[in-house]
Parts: structure tokens; sequence; C-alpha cells
């Protein structure tokens, strides 16, 4: 029942981020809970100290978390569901099967191979689900699930639907990234928080780290007027006010990305999507988040923390590659219905005022014919535009899942 005007300044952030920051929602009237402020603070403490620490925090906070029942857990290519099953098993509370979900093409499956070893090497059951051709469905029901706050998580639909059927209990890797080994923590961004240049720091979050859309991109696909109502200037100056609230932090950059990316955006995968399953998140255990947040930038900046702590504790496993980011692969068939359904939503009533057929027509034409994804990167805020659209125009009802 509330009003379902739409608050520019949001999304002006939201179709360049793909995730909204602080309080914001797509609406004037709706607001999430704010966090409350994060105090500046910093430890003193050695590089190996910290290795040894986070090994140590890391198992009691497993301890905490043991399941009540078999278990079936998401494993990844990455560090963060690695860490989990490892510290699983050493407490004798190894899971029952472990499940890996393919990408949309056309990112590759180097997650697969990678899951796939590890529990052959543990002598874990070990399950692949592959993605249905009808992405823009997943897609809705993402968007319906989450609340639209967020560009991605279709990928997990289908995670989503296997767990429930199958375990009451799993566990998330949320936060282990951005507190302990973040791709966000660069040398240039942290210079501009110290030196107050939130303005710089603002459009580096825009432009510098391949987010949802660049800036180019999306003043070709949306119409002259929408794109002066989602103005960059509008998203520099929201992104400036919410910087400021994380310029003190030991690791300012963490911060802005814990307190936004993950509590906003990443949250929505365990915690909106997998509703009806308990879902343990050891890596926002009390004590590990104390001392992972006040970790100062300076000992993360290399990047590699987290696969020291892993490569530390369980040595006989280092050999085990992680996820190769950029590989590539084509699904043609999946191709080409993504592409007739955006076809039906660019062409259609509510989108127009929105985005330029002009614009879009001839790739997807050309994307029904040779069946090519990679004209597709637009897919995740085409359907969510023309979703939004949906509840604007018929405020009584809720955003439409199929």
């Amino acid at each position: 029942g509330a009003p379902t005007a739409i608050d520019p300044d949001a999304l002006a952030v939201f179709v360049r981020v793909g995730f909204f920051i602080g309080a914001d929602t797509p609406f004037q009237a709706i607001r999430a809970v704010h966090p409350p402020p994060l105090p500046a603070r910093g430890l003193a403490i050695s590089r190996d100290q910290a290795v040894g620490a986070y090994i140590d925090l890391f198992r009691t906070a497993i301890a905490r978390r043991l399941p009540t029942a078999p278990v079936v857990m998401p494993l990844s290519g990455g560090r963060d569901s690695r860490h989990i099953l490892f510290a699983l098993r050493d407490a004798g509370q190894a899971p029952a099967g472990c499940v890996t979900v393919r990408h949309f093409p056309p990112r590759a499956n180097d997650d697969e191979l990678i899951a796939r070893e590890l529990c052959a090497r543990l002598g874990i059951e070990h399950r692949v689900l592959p993605q249905p051709r009808r992405r823009a469905a997943l897609e809705r029901r993402k968007n319906a699930a989450t609340h639209l706050c967020t560009d991605e998580h279709a990928q997990f639909v289908v995670m989503a639907d296997h767990l429930r059927a199958h375990s009451r209990e799993t566990y998330d890797g949320i936060a282990g990234d951005v507190l302990s080994q973040s791709t966000y923590l660069r040398p240039e961004v942290h210079e501009r928080f110290e030196h107050g240049d939130l303005a710089g720091v603002a459009g580096y979050v825009l432009d510098g780290y391949g987010t949802m859309m660049a800036e180019a991109a999306l003043a070709r696909l949306l119409t002259p007027r929408a794109y002066r109502e989602l103005s960059r200037e509008r998203a520099v100056a929201r992104l400036t006010m919410e910087l400021a609230r994380h310029r003190q932090a030991a690791n300012p950059v963490g911060s802005f990305f814990l307190a936004n990316r993950t509590r906003r955006e990443i949250a929505l995968a365990p915690y909106a999507l997998m509703r009806g399953v308990t879902v343990y998140a050891p890596y926002l255990d009390r004590d590990l988040y104390d001392t992972l947040a006040a970790l100062p930038a300076s000992l993360l900046m290399d990047r590699t923390l987290h696969t020291d702590v892993i490569a530390r504790a369980w040595p006989r496993f280092a050999d085990v590659p992680y996820e190769r980011k950029g590989l590539r692969t084509q699904d043609r068939g999946a191709a080409r219905s993504v592409a007739g359904e955006l076809m039906r939503v660019v062409l259609g009533q509510r989108m127009r005022g929105w985005v330029r057929p002009s614009v879009l027509v001839p790739g997807l034409a050309a994307t029904l014919l040779d069946g090519s994804g990679e004209r597709l990167w637009h897919t995740p805020l085409l359907l969510y535009l023309d979703q939004i659209m949906d509840v604007v125009a018929a405020p009584s009802a809720a955003p439409r899942a199929m």
C-alpha cells in the first residue's frame, strides 16, 4: 500500500553498480533498516599474527554453528566456501553433500571442476545444478524474492530450490571476501579516501570496478529523459554522502562495501532467496568479524590473506586451484531464448520512455540469428526495469515473479 514513486537518487546509483546503498530502495516511500555507525578502529598486528588469529577464530566460529541435521552445502571455486568445508570436516561435521550451480553463459564453469575435485578428495558427494534456458523467468523470480533490490543472484534460484528440498540447514560465506581478500581494495581507491577525495572514490566505484554498466553504454541504452532523471551527478552525490560514513574506518574501502554491497545485495541470496532454510554465516561471527574489520588496509592490500590462511591450515590441499576469472563459454540456444524475451520487453508498452529500441533491437535480432550471448550484457537491467515499471503502473500488485 505504500506509494510507488521511484527514488531517482537511489536508482541512479543502482543502474550503475547493481546494488542500493545506505537505507535506499527503489521507492521514495520505502526505506531499509539503516546500519549502525561503524566505529573507527584499528588493530596493531603483524601479518603472521593475523593469519594465526584468522585460523583460530574461524574454527571457533564454526564450533558455535555446528549443524543439527545432515547438511547440503553450496561449494564454489572460491575461498569462502572452501574454508567452511574444511573447518566443518575438521569439526567432525562434514556436509552430507555439496552442490555447485552453473553460471549463466558466457561465464564459464571453472567452479564445477574445482568443487568436484575437492569433494572427491574429501569423499563427499558432489552435485552440479544446471541452469534452465529460461533465464528471464529466473530473473523475475529473483527480483520478486529480493524486493527489487539487486541485479545479482538469478543464478542462485535453482540453488535455493534445491536446498529447500534437501537440507534444513546450510552455510554461506557472506563477508569472507570483503573482510579478508577483497578485489575492491586497491591502492588508488584507498589513497583517495586518505586524502578526503570522496567524489573521486565515488567516481571509481562507478567506473573502476567493472560494475553493472559502463557510463557510455548506459547513456546509449536509456532515453535522454531517463538518463537525465538517473544522472551520473545524482549517483556521485548520493555515493559521496554514503562514503563519508566510512572515511575513518581502519579499512574504509572494505567498510563501505561491507555495509552496502554485502549487506544490501549479497545478503539477499542466503536471507531472501533461501528463505525457509537456516543459513549459518561464520564470517559474521562476532569475534572473527571484530578482528577482521579492524585489520588495517595496508595488511590486506596484496589481497592474499585468505589464500594464505587456508594454505597454512590445510597445506595438503594447497595444490587445488581457485576459480580463474574471465573464462568464457557459449550456449546459443539459451542466448536465443533470452534475446527473444528481451525483444518483447524492449518493444513493450511499459518500457516506452525508458530505453531506446533503436539501439537495442539490432543487437537482439543478431543474437536471435547467431546465438551469441556476448551482446546480452544488459539482461539483468532490462528485466529489472520492466518489472519495476510493472509495479509503478500497478501499485497494488506485488512484483511479477513469472
